[in-house]
């Protein structure tokens, strides 16, 4: 039994491993229009692997939906994770954001960790705070 729940997590994991996730891209109408907005991301950040895109959530004007990217290895994923705070200096891409694809628990902690962010940049603007191998 609990045999199966690791291996279960083990293949999750790798599963997720290869995908990151993509924020703040806008939504475009077309055929093909997915990939090439997801390709044009790439390409700024110089890698250039094959993937497959899905907006995931429900369609609604007000939201623009997070895009799950699938890549043909885990290697590839890091190294785009690795690259994508450049985009913040592009003027195309400034408000776009690259995360790995994570579990529940691990979005739940990610979550408490923002919000502790948050607060001791208010508290403290003068110092840098940041997140680093899941602590503050």
């Amino acid at each position: 039994e609990t045999l199966k729940k690791v291996v279960k997590q083990v293949a999750v994991e790798e599963e997720l491993s290869r995908n990151v996730m993509v924020f703040g891209l806008p939504e475009e109408v077309g055929a093909g229009k997915l990939e090439d907005s997801v390709d044009a991301v790439l390409q700024e950040l110089g890698e250039k692997p094959r993937f497959e895109a899905v907006r995931l959530g429900k369609k609604r004007e007000s939201l623009v939906r997070p895009i799950r990217v699938v890549l043909c290895s885990a290697q590839s994923a890091r190294n785009i994770i690795g690259k994508s705070r450049n985009l913040r200096h592009t003027e195309r891409f400034k408000k776009v954001f690259l995360s790995p694809d994570r579990t529940v628990e691990e979005r739940e902690k990610q979550k408490g960790l923002v919000s502790q962010l948050k607060k001791r940049m208010e508290e403290d603007p003068q110092s840098k705070h940041y997140i680093k191998n899941g602590h503050l």
